[in-house]
This record gives structure tokens, sequence and C-alpha cells, in this order.
């Protein structure tokens, strides 16, 4: 650990130490020896906090410290082992060892509790201790000692200070054993305690020094007894107080676990296997997969090993590594240890989970039948089991379900199933509960594929709050929604908030999943869809490479993952005049969609979409033409005539029809019918809406409409402009209608108090 050096001057260094010994003002004589103090601990902050704590405690005079100090502070450093260390750790530590000599002479009885104290937060992350953990820690503490055997911390007291004999447990209760030791650290500015949060810390640089003057016995003992106190507070409920508690003691479980890969000491897990289980699931639930994934394997080879694959403990955490694996974009790996255990597990509630669980890997997969499947053999099945576990099961199988028929396209029946499984987990588990916020996000995610982006804006921020506030803000399901609200305010057309946010989620995916991971090539791509949104072409065709390159080094050939990926990069390309490449990728995406939705999946429409636009490009109107036709008969038949989706490809037909010079008339409606329904669904400032208008303006003006081309195009252009789209063609058509207007002579009609035709003021 790196701690920054800050320095004070003599005058701030003096009044540091003043304000901690409680002086208000000094002397001539005072004030020499109090820069004597400083200029020895060479005006580091946490050096003179520490003596003027001591000073105070003492009721000292400074020059009685500076005594002290001169003793030595070799020999003081000399009773514990040197772990190296520069100027400034030797200086800090020295008063350290100098507030300890103190305390030990002062209160030897209370030390002992308060030494035992300090080597557990030695173990522990250094800011936000719960004191009920060290309480635990204290009752394991007293159980273990005797009258024969001291600590290195009594023998050391008792070499300075022959004070063996009055070292004696206390007859108060652990819990005022506990605040009694607080307040004598707290006193000696050795640690901060938070009444208002029951919490305790210790600076970085003390949580280091704790650890480095213990002997390898007192840190096997120390490691043992936190092990056990983190362990009985992890608990196994599955209320929201339970994640609550076990999200607090996250860190220290990660902490504890740092300190041990760096000491060479036997493995502190050993006859503690259950509490590694534990540790796995506060790991997970708090997104530390990588963490989670190498303690439930470590777990899992001790009951391998002790109990065989076929017993039911077993199983349970072989589930729990498919999970695991699972959520790190490992789809493979999650399959083959689900079906496991669900073949080993036979007909138990494990085995039926596992069964779930392997849904969810070939979802991931996009083996989306194969998955519809599993789901529906553990429905078949429930009536094997009974109470709480049948109701989460059930749930669990039409969340997944959902997610199914949301990526089949069958939106309104995802949505359905997923509004059921939103109440019942409310239901059964509270409405801020991670698992009932997984859900919300799910049905906003349905909500976006309905084009009801106000809903899923709503409901996506309120599980992307809620999950900051009960899961913290560098969860990967917290990062997960925030991205999801880049992605709806992008098709909102809020490009510059939407890339805000989209470059903080994919810098935390980076840090927090790792470069490969499925969810931060993601956001990589989302990324570089609201560049391309914005017209940064170049950067946008980057970022959308490197996904797509990463897509297919990690996942399978036919994951939905790179088909649209594809896609997007081949529109990216085609606004750049690199054609043969971007029909290249349309082509061979296409066939995939064909291959593995059929025609009239949504997903499949949409990237034929773009093909269209890719022909049109390159004047292959005729094609573009017979593509664009059939899209409008399969939207039709799936979203019916006024649905957003029909009407696009209803305005994308007008303007193909307009492109080959033909049937103005037939064009101009379906441009108009476009607008005016895009409007009613979408909204006038939604980027597909004055598309539409553009090209409804520049019909008007083919067909010599010119008050109706020249209040249209002024309503796309200021609208475009309000949104921040790259609109060059309809800004430079409205150019071309001024000038054409004014070589005929053609008055503009413009009213100026409201700056628009007099006698088009109404809608079209």
């Amino acid at each position: 650990m790196h701690h920054k050096i800050v320095t004070l001057d003599l005058h701030q260094s003096i009044q540091l130490l003043m304000n901690k010994a409680g002086r208000d003002t000094l002397g001539s004589e005072e004030a020499k020896h109090a820069g004597w103090i400083v200029e020895a601990l060479q005006h580091l902050p946490l050096a003179i906090a520490q003596a003027g704590a001591a000073i105070r405690e003492n009721e000292m005079k400074f020059t009685e410290y500076l005594d002290k100090l001169k003793e030595n502070p070799k020999d003081l450093l000399s009773k514990r082992p040197r772990q190296g260390g520069d100027s400034y750790e030797y200086t800090t530590n020295t008063t350290w060892e100098v507030s300890l000599s103190m305390m030990a002479e002062k209160r030897p009885a209370e030390l002992v509790d308060a030494q035992s104290i300090l080597n557990a937060l030695g173990y522990f992350y250094h800011g936000g201790v719960p004191i009920i953990i060290l309480e635990h820690f204290l009752k394991d503490e007293s159980r273990d000692r005797s009258e024969t055997i001291k600590t290195t911390w009594h023998f050391f007291a008792s070499l300075l200070f022959n004070s063996v004999s009055t070292i004696k447990s206390s007859n108060l209760d652990t819990g005022d054993r506990v605040m009694q030791a607080l307040r004598l650290l707290s006193r000696y500015s050795l640690i901060e305690k938070d009444n208002a949060r029951d919490e305790v810390s210790v600076h970085g640089l003390v949580h280091s020094w704790i650890r480095s003057r213990m002997y390898k016995s007192d840190q096997t003992k120390a490691q043992k007894q936190a092990l056990s106190a983190l362990g009985a507070r992890v608990g196994n409920g599955n209320s929201i107080t339970d994640y609550e508690l076990r999200r607090k003691v996250y860190p220290h479980i990660r902490s504890f676990i740092e300190c041990v890969d760096r000491q060479t000491l036997p493995c502190p897990f050993i006859g503690s296997e259950q509490t590694m289980k534990d540790f796995a699931r506060v790991t997970f639930e708090s997104g530390n997969f990588q963490l989670s994934q190498r303690l439930y394997q470590g777990y899992f080879h001790h009951l391998e090993t002790k109990l065989g694959t076929q017993d039911a403990r077993t199983l349970t955490i072989m589930h729990e590594l498919s999970r695991v694996y699972e959520r790190q974009g490992l789809y493979e790996e999650a399959k083959n240890w689900a079906e496991s255990a669900f073949t080993l597990g036979e007909d138990g509630t494990t085995a039926l989970a596992s069964k779930a669980r392997l849904a969810v890997a070939l979802a991931g997969k996009g083996d989306y039948e194969g998955s519809r499947q599993a789901n529906e053999f553990v429905l078949d099945s429930l009536g094997r089991i009974t109470g709480d576990e049948k109701q989460l099961l059930e749930v669990e199988v039409k969340k997944n379900l959902a997610y199914v028929l949301q990526r089949q396209g069958k939106y309104e029946e995802a949505a359905q199933l997923a509004k059921e499984a939103l109440l019942a987990t409310k239901n059964l588990l509270g409405e801020d509960h991670p698992e009932t916020l997984e859900v919300l996000s799910n049905l906003a995610l349905i909500m976006e594929k309905l084009d009801k982006w106000e809903d899923a804006e709503c409901l996506t921020k309120e599980a992307w709050r809620k999950k900051e506030k009960y899961l913290g803000k560098d969860h990967p399901e917290t990062i997960t929604s925030r991205a999801r609200l880049g992605v709806i305010l992008t098709e909102q057309g809020h490009y510059s908030d939407a890339e805000e946010i989209l470059r903080e989620t994919l810098e935390l995916t980076k840090c927090i999943l790792g470069k490969e991971h499925p969810d931060t090539l993601t956001s990589l791509s989302q990324l570089g869809e609201v560049l391309f949104r914005q017209g940064n072409y170049e950067k946008a065709e980057k970022k959308l490479r490197k996904a797509l390159q990463g897509f297919r080094d990690h996942m399978d050939q036919d994951h939905d993952n790179i088909r649209m990926s594809e896609i997007n990069l081949g529109v990216c390309l085609r606004r750049q005049k690199k054609y043969d490449e971007s029909e290249k990728l349309h082509r061979q995406s296409l066939a995939r969609y064909d291959l593995k939705f059929g025609t009239e999946h949504p997903d499949t429409m949409k990237a034929r979409d773009s093909f269209v636009a890719v022909l049109l490009a390159q004047h292959k109107r005729a094609e573009a033409e017979e593509v664009a036709q059939d899209l409008v008969a399969h939207s039709e038949r799936r979203f019916g005539r006024s649905g957003a989706e029909t009407l696009k490809r209803i305005d994308s037909l007008g303007w193909i029809k307009v492109a080959l010079g033909k049937e103005l008339g037939e064009a101009e409606a379906l441009i108009r019918e476009a607008v005016e329904g895009l409007a009613d669904k979408l909204g006038e400032a939604s980027p597909n809406t004055l598309t539409a208008t553009y090209h409804l303006a520049y019909v008007f003006r083919r067909r010599q409409k010119y008050d109706d081309s020249w209040l249209t195009y002024q309503r796309a252009c200021q609208g475009m402009r309000a949104q921040g789209l790259k609109g060059d063609e309809c800004f430079e058509g409205f150019e071309k209608l001024k000038r054409e207007m004014e070589q005929k002579g053609i008055k503009r009609g413009i009213d100026e108090e409201e700056g628009l035709p007099p006698t088009k003021r109404q809608k079209l």
C-alpha cells in the first residue's frame, strides 16, 4: 500500500501538536520544546497527532515526552520483528511504540484487551469495522488466554515495566470490555470510533504497523480468531437485512484473504471449511466473482475428497460454481457445472435448481430453445418440492423464461412473465432485495424492446438507484443498470449525457470484471454506438471493431452479440462509405439471423433495415425497394400497422421510392403516415420522427409544395439542433430550398411574429 506523504511547516506542526495535546497557549520554553518534538517527528501530521494524544492522555510536559522519544527509539522498535520501511514509517512507528509503552505503564489491565483488538484490526479492512465483530473476537481471545501463556505484547510490556503481575482479565462483560479498550485506543489516536454507525477505523499505516510488529505465532492466532469472528457475522438468511450485513462484512473478508495471501503461514481455513463457503457467498453477492470462484472451488475440493461428488453438500457447491462462472460470462464452464450437478443430483431440490441454472447458461450461449426446454422441465417438476424453495425456484424460472422470450422477440409475453416474477419476488423477498432488483432490470429491458422508453427509463433509474444503495456503486449489477440508462438516453437522443455515463461504466467494467468480460465488451459497443450517433465515425469504428473482435475471441461464433456487433460495425462503415465491407458484414450476419430466428424476428428485421440503407448507399435501389416492401409486410404482421417499428419501415419504403424518382405522391403518403404515427408513438423530438420529418420536407420540395417544405424543414432542423443530431443532409436540404425559392421569386410567406407560414400553423 502506498501512502501520500504530506508534511507541515513549523507553525502548522506546532499548532497541530498543541491542539492534540489540549494546549491553548505556550510559553517560550514550551514553544521551543514543541519545536524540537515536531522536528524529531519530521513535521509528519500522523506522528504529531499521535504524540499530542499521548501527551494529553498522560498529562505530560513537552519535555517529558521529548525524553521518552529520545530513549533510543531503535531499542523500542527492536522489540518487534523489523519489516523494513522508509523514514516516514520509522518515525510514525516510533510514536506508536511510545504510545503503547505509556499505555502499558499507566493502564496495563486495559492494555490486554486493547492489544487483542489491535491484533484483530490488523486482519480486517482498515475502515468501517463493525464493533460487534470485535466483541466476537474478544470472546475467542478470552477463551484462549491462560495464566501461563502470554502473548508477545504481554512479554513486551513486562520487559519495559515489570508489570506482568498487574495484567489480569477484567470482570466486565465482553461488550463493556470492548468499549473500554476502544476508548483507550481512541484517546491515544490509534483508532477513530464512529458512535453513530457503531464502527471503528484505523489509519492505513497503523493497519500495516499492527501486523508488522507481531511474531508468526501471534499472526497465526490472530488469523484464526479473525476468521472465526468474521464467519460468525456472515449469516445465511435471504432478507435485505441479511444482505446489508454481509455487504458490511465483505471488505473485511477481502482484506483478511489478502493478508493471508501475503504471509507464509498455514492456511487458516483448515478445520473451518464451512467458513470458506460462507466467505464465497459474501464475495459473490458483493460482485467479486473471481475471489468467489476461488473460495467455492477450494470448498468443493474439500467436500469432493471428504464426501464424494454425490453428497448433497457437494452438489450445492457445484450449483454455486455454475452461477459464479455464468456471472463471469464463462457460459461453457457454467453449463458443464450445472449439467454435472443436475445429473448427479437425480431428483432433489438442488438438481432442479441446477437445471434452472443450466437454462441460464444456455441462454448466455445463445441457445434459447435449449434454455426454454430446460426451464419448462423445471416448471413441470416443481410438484416434487414444497415451501419457500418451490416459490423461489418458480420465480427464478419465470425470470429466465421472460429473458428467453425477450431474446426470441416475443416481447408482450416476456413482459407479462417478468411482471409476474416481479410481483412474486416482492412478496417473497421484499421490494429492495437484490433478486427483486434483477427482475426489475429485466422488465426495464423488455420495455426498451417495446419502445416504451419512458417506462424503461423510470424502471432502470429505480433499479440503478436501489442497487447503488444496497449493493454499492461498484457492484457489477449496479454498473449494468447504469449502462442501460446510457443506452436509453442514446435512443432518446440525449447523446452527451449518454456518452458520459457509458464512458464511466466502461472504465468500471474494465477495472472490476476485466477487459474481456462480455459486459465490458458490451459497454465498449454501447459507447461506440453513442459516438456513431454523434457523427464521430472514426472513433466509433475503433470501439465497434474492438468489441466485435472480443466477442469473436471469447464467445460461440453463433452468439447474438457477434451478429449485433457485425451489424453495428457495418452501419458505421456505411456512413464512412466503406460499402464493400459493410455489405459483406450485413449479408453474413443476415444469413445467420434468418437461420436462427426467421425473417419476422425483431432483430432480424432491424438487421435487414440496416441492409436496406447499405443497398441504397450503393444505388442498388431496386433490390432495396424489394427488401423494404418485404420488411413492411413482416413488420405489419408482427407489430401492426401503427407499431413504431412498422412506421419506421414505412418511412424507409417511402424514402426509397423518392430515391427511385417515381411515385412521389405515393411516397408522400407513406412518409406523412410515418411522421404522424412516430410523433404520436415516440414524440416529435425523437430522432426517428425528426428523420421522417426531414424526408417529408424533401418530398414537399420535389413536389414544389414550398410552404409545406419550408415549415417541415424548419421543424426538422430545429429539432435536430436541439437534440444535438448530425443532420447535415437536412440542413443542406433546407439551404437548397431557400435558394430554389429565391431563384423562382417565391416569397417565403413567413409570419415574423411566429416564424411560420400563416397558413401552416396547424399540425401536418
